[in-house]
């Protein structure tokens, strides 16, 4: 369903959009959108509330903090710049980062719609090598469900609009109470 625009910790500032688009944003109330009238004035914005996550966790040092945007269509949209200590090969990512992506932007198709789920299955195709310190469009939809289950697609193209990656995941759908009883308070995750 959404399609990501993702930031990395040194690319976090003025947010422009070329496309109509609300910023999904979660917080100790619950989750909500922005208007695109304020990503159209470029006003940066916060992504979520305090959480580690290493894909979109704005608190985690160490991690990516990518910012997540619903078009439309409910597609999720983001942009990332990879800083060069997610490299792989000489000047381009790792394919475990390239993977995160990908799968951070599919688990945001569920988000949208308020659904808590898990990665199941994930198949990531590398189609051509992605570059470090540039700028990266990523996307990502809802392709269908059967129950729990959730189908999910994302593609990750350079600016150029060259896709460099896919990626299709299984998510299912699990029972919010029971994680959120089982996650780990903040005071925990900093030691």
């Amino acid at each position: 369903m959404p399609p990501g625009i993702l930031r990395n910790s040194l690319s976090i500032g003025k947010v422009t959009l070329g496309f109509p688009a609300r910023l999904l944003i979660r917080t100790k109330e619950g989750q909500r959108t922005v208007p695109s009238s304020k990503l159209d004035k470029g006003e940066p914005l916060t992504h979520t509330a305090l959480h580690g996550c290493f894909g979109c966790g704005q608190h985690n040092r160490t991690g990516l903090r990518l910012r997540f945007y619903v078009d439309d269509t409910g597609q999720i949209l983001s942009t990332v710049r990879l800083a060069g200590r997610f490299e792989g090969p000489p000047g381009h990512a790792h394919g475990g980062i390239v993977a995160t992506l990908l799968d951070e932007a599919m688990s945001k198709t569920n988000r949208a719609q308020n659904i808590v789920a898990m990665t199941r299955h994930m198949e990531v195709d590398y189609l051509r090598p992605v570059p470090l310190r540039t700028t990266l469009q990523l996307t990502a939809r809802h392709l269908s469900v059967e129950g729990r289950k959730h189908h999910c697609a994302a593609e990750l193209r350079n600016a150029a609009g060259e896709l460099l990656a896919t990626g299709k995941a299984l998510f299912i759908a699990i029972d919010p109470a029971r994680f959120q009883a089982s996650k780990p308070s903040m005071r925990a995750m900093k030691s």
